[in-house]
């Protein structure tokens, strides 16, 4: 049997006797054997180069991406291959290529989904438009005036409408589209709930009452049911997504603050029958990495610098064993101190950070012929790929901006001199007479300093101060590391966080409200907290 790499260092588990784990039934460990064996097989390896994958860089992003989700259906695996442009369909028995599937270069997708027949629909979010690839066509569907950030997901139902999932602070919500007459989609149906790829819709609740009633529980909000997590497997900070029902059995991927964890529920007992941990790879995290098919195999995406996995859980460990978790250490940022120079910074709320958050998301502006062109940008210089509607129109959100460090006012009065609206050339420094702010400057911006700091001043012990964990975070915070910088909005009703941010990821290159995963977050990012706030 195929092992992984060493970088998931897969660790075995395995439950009680499924009598034991009826929930909410406490359990107790036992020992286990430290051998390790693997339970999971590679199907397809695909190495980087130009007839494999690609990568970017993870300027702007935090991390690098290209990859950023696979399906599988049927006897096909399909692999999104953003940096080529293209879809790779490989047989998932064979480990061979197929067929490359390409869709328009002025694409970048953040997600895709395969219908039963074969059909591909990818999910731009900088574009803000669904791609469909069928038959060698690609019809493209605008979202027109449907808000779908902060997205947390993406699929099709059965019926072959697309939705996409919102995150919320208290309750998730997903969205049924369809193409009206003009072709732009429109919202047909909106429901509480993330829904599942089988159409389940399901909501996380978090028990804070007495200690009869702590822990966390699964609504199937369609269905009239709900499950009780047992609580050594979760607790309220892990995060939660539901792959879906096989057979009698309901699977999750849960992520604590240990570890990643596949999960089988029995439909009619919810006791746990099937649990696997591992540990992802710290390279890339892409946004679909984990799911399951009728039969109720497990896949999963496995990043690397020079390639990309699919693996499947190839067998389950007998009942007779029971869990050893995964024991990772947080990776952590290496934090350079950084002399710096200006006024002293000034003191400011949490709701003024967030309000100027706010406003650069919702900033409206006019973009000319020179703003559009760059025309007297230093250059080299590229456009932010979501400005791709042409000039002498308005858009929305300040454009991503390589060093840039633009107050609102000061943005719309570059513009009227002319200067380019963004830079996504992360190369060299701040190239003159372009507008707009990079992750470190919309920081600066809405910490309120006089000054830009890049990530490493804004981790610098002079303006922050590091978290002792991730759950003191609060609005307002940042989470860094040497890429990249966030703002800390909410965890979401799934458990994993929704940020303000200026960044390149999945293409917004724009001011954008994003939903990111609780594990690329805490073991990509250090949290901080300015020192001058006065309201710590």
């Amino acid at each position: 049997m195929a092992r992984l790499g060493a970088r998931w260092r897969v660790v075995l588990v395995a439950v009680l006797a499924v009598a034991l784990l009826a929930v909410p039934t406490a359990v107790g460990y036992a020992n286990v054997s430290p051998a390790q064996k693997s339970f999971f097989k590679t199907l397809v390896r695909i190495p980087v180069s130009e007839e494999g994958i690609g990568y970017t860089d993870a300027l702007g992003r935090g991390y690098p991406e290209g990859p950023n989700a696979f399906e599988v259906q049927g006897s096909n695996v399909y692999v999104l291959d953003n940096a080529h442009h293209r879809v790779l369909k490989y047989n998932k028995d064979t480990g061979q290529l197929v067929k490359k599937i390409s869709f328009p270069e002025e694409f970048w997708a953040y997600s895709l989904a395969v219908d039963a027949a074969g059909k591909i629909y990818l999910l731009d979010v900088g574009a803000e438009a669904v791609i469909v690839l069928v038959d060698g066509k690609v019809i493209v569907n605008r979202l027109g005036n449907v808000e779908i950030e902060p997205v947390a997901g993406f699929g099709v139902t059965e019926q072959g409408e697309v939705y996409v999932v919102r995150s919320g602070p208290d309750a998730m919500e997903t969205l049924v589209l369809r193409p009206d007459p003009s072709g732009d989609l429109t919202v047909i149906t909106s429901n509480r709930g993330t829904m599942a790829p089988d159409g389940t819709l399901w909501q996380i609740e978090r028990l804070c009452g007495s200690a009869k009633e702590t822990g966390v529980s699964v609504s199937m909000l369609n269905l009239n049911k709900m499950f009780k997590f047992p609580d050594w497997l979760a607790d309220p900070m892990s995060a939660f997504n539901c792959l879906g029902k096989a057979g009698t059995t309901w699977f999750f991927r849960i992520t604590t603050d240990e570890t990643d964890l596949i999960v089988g529920l029995n439909d009619q007992t919810g006791n746990v029958e099937r649990l696997v941990t591992f540990s992802p790879g710290r390279y890339a995290y892409p946004n679909k990495d984990v799911t399951i098919n009728a039969d109720g195999n497990v896949y999963l995406l496995d990043p690397s610098a020079d390639g990309i996995s699919v693996v499947m859980v190839a067998s389950w460990p007998s009942l007779k064993e029971i869990p050893r978790l995964l024991q990772e250490k947080q990776v952590t940022p290496a934090i350079r101190e950084e002399e710096t120079k200006g006024v002293a910074p000034m003191s400011i709320s949490r709701s003024q950070i967030m309000s100027t958050a706010s406003a650069y998301h919702a900033k409206q502006w006019y973009c000319n012929q020179y703003n559009y062109e760059g025309t007297y940008a230093e250059k080299p210089w590229q456009r932010p790929r979501y400005i791709n509607q042409g000039y002498n129109r308005y858009y929305q959100f300040v454009p991503y901006c390589w060093g840039g460090f633009s107050s609102l006012s000061g943005f719309d009065s570059e513009l009227s001199s002319n200067w380019a609206a963004g830079n996504i050339d992360t190369t060299g420094n701040y190239k003159q007479r372009t507008a707009g702010v990079d992750c470190s400057g919309y920081v600066s911006r809405c910490w309120g300093l006089s000054s830009k700091r890049n990530t490493y001043g804004l981790m610098s012990s002079d303006i922050s101060v590091r978290l002792n964990n991730f759950a003191e975070l609060k609005q307002g915070d940042i989470l860094c590391n040497a890429d990249h910088v966030m703002i800390f909005h909410y965890r979401d009703a799934n458990g994993n966080y929704v940020l303000y941010e200026s960044t390149k990821l999945n293409a917004y290159d724009r001011v954008a409200h994003t939903a990111r995963s609780k594990s690329s977050v805490e073991s990509s990012y250090g949290p901080y907290r300015y020192k001058y706030l006065l309201d710590p």
